[in-house]
């Protein structure tokens, strides 16, 4: 099993302004929240929750 990297639903690469791992989560930090799509990012297979930091 592999991952894709499309980042389409975080809104790009362009978008993305870090990444970060833990043992259980994958950590996005986005520029602009909008351009994001949380809906379709929920809906991928094993993604557990999206939350945006406060």
């Amino acid at each position: 099993m592999g991952a894709t990297a499309d980042f389409q639903y975080e809104g790009g690469t362009e978008n993305i302004s870090s990444v970060a791992h833990c043992m259980i989560r994958l950590r996005f930090a986005v520029k602009d929240l909008n351009k994001a799509d949380q809906e379709a990012l929920k809906k991928i297979p094993g993604v557990l929750s999206v939350t945006p930091a406060a």
